[in-house]
């Protein structure tokens, strides 16, 4: 990463290269040409905006550059570099941080628009995301991943794994949805909202801290942390929202989430009353969680980091996640441990009751270890449905 030339370009490589071709009258994201005409017409500036249609397609169009210019960055990245983040100049970190600054700036942009998009009739875009086919990472060819980047997998009960992407067009025509399309509706803005609240409020996170003189990870931004718990809870919230809107659609047109009286669906987990249900237990006992409302109490049944980590506190106390917003760690790196979490234990009394999660992790657990692959279809379900 000596090449700082190399990296200043990546602050441009922002722009959807694509063929000249007329702008379409209605966005059209269904095809291939439509996309990129559709993209290229479109204002930079969010409040040129006009309609609920230009404003669906500013969305996505964004969002896919976001992932362009993420992919052209890492690319880089990877070929000019020569260690970690430890061996970085000063200048190249002031770079990476511009880098952060422009993802989470557009995440905004975008959530911004999202959160005052309300549909009318009829005015729902549709959709064929596999041929969103584009040269991700700039290096003037797209590859099979590329191509298939944003087609949707097969509706089923596969087991969640984690893969780099495949460039085996067999395994996209076997395990993919090539011709999956989507009528957006008010549940699948919600849907795209809930993923803009959970990235912004990462990226909130991390540029809460910055590199010290002394070569630490330090807290230069402790608003910046609450900005980060206010954007979770907002994600949480409207993940329950959404949830609700699904739940009362009576219409099949081409759904994204269906719910279980909808056939129209290429969501790739089919979801049933059950699903529903222990989707809402969890978001209840997650937003009082991070709204500072409950504690995380421990459970002698409860295993992994949580409950160990929950186990410090003594009798009567619990642990606050917001206090981990509202009090971060001035130095994560030599601070999170033991002590410092105990710094997050706060006594139970009514404004601050103990939260149920642990028992519904505890329920789960229990599931996963006597339904083969219970668990990692539950974590499957949960990161599809945000």
């Amino acid at each position: 990463m000596r090449a700082i030339a190399v990296l200043l370009s990546l602050s441009v490589s922002l722009c959807l290269l694509a063929p000249v071709w007329a702008a379409p009258a209605t966005p059209d994201l269904s095809t291939g040409p439509g996309f990129r005409a559709t993209c290229a017409s479109l204002p930079r500036q969010a409040a040129q905006l006009r309609g609920a249609q230009q404003r669906q397609a500013f969305a996505i169009c964004r969002d896919v550059e976001l992932v362009q210019h993420v992919a052209t960055f890492i690319a880089l990245a990877e070929k000019h570099g020569s260690g970690g983040i430890d061996s970085l100049s000063a200048a190249e970190r002031l770079m990476l941080r511009a880098e952060l600054t422009h993802v989470r700036d557009e995440l905004r942009t975008v959530r911004l628009v999202l959160e005052k998009l309300k549909l009318g009739e009829n005015a729902g875009l549709m959709l064929k995301p596999s041929s969103w086919q584009l040269d991700l990472n700039n290096d003037a060819e797209i590859k099979t991943w590329e191509r298939y980047f944003f087609a949707i997998p097969r509706r089923g009960h596969s087991l969640f794994r984690l893969s780099m992407p495949s460039d085996d067009p067999d395994y996209y025509a076997r395990e993919y949805q090539l011709d999956a399309a989507i009528r957006i509706d008010q549940s699948d803005i919600a849907w795209a909202l809930c993923y803009h609240y959970f990235a912004e409020s990462l990226m909130e996170t991390i540029m809460s801290y910055s590199f010290s003189t002394a070569n630490k990870i330090e807290l230069t931004d402790a608003p910046g942390m609450q900005r980060a718990n206010r954007l979770m809870v907002r994600g949480f919230q409207t993940s329950d929202l959404m949830r609700r809107a699904i739940l009362a659609e009576k219409d099949d047109d081409h759904e994204w989430i269906a719910n279980p009286q909808q056939n129209s669906s290429v969501f790739p987990l089919p979801l049933d009353a059950i699903d529903f249900k222990v989707w809402g237990t969890l978001l209840g006992h997650v937003i009082p969680l991070f709204e500072g409302k409950t504690l995380l109490v421990a459970n002698p049944k409860a295993g992994g980091m949580l409950g160990n980590a929950s186990k410090i506190c003594p009798p009567g106390y619990g642990l606050s996640v917001t206090r981990f917003y509202d009090q971060p760690p001035r130095h994560p790196v030599e601070q999170l441990n033991l002590d410092y979490l105990a710094t997050m234990c706060q006594r139970v009394d009514p404004a601050h009751q103990a939260s149920g999660l642990f028992d519904f992790m505890v329920d789960y657990g229990n599931r996963a270890e006597h339904e083969q692959g219970a668990g990692m279809a539950f974590l499957r379900q949960m990161l599809w449905m945000n």
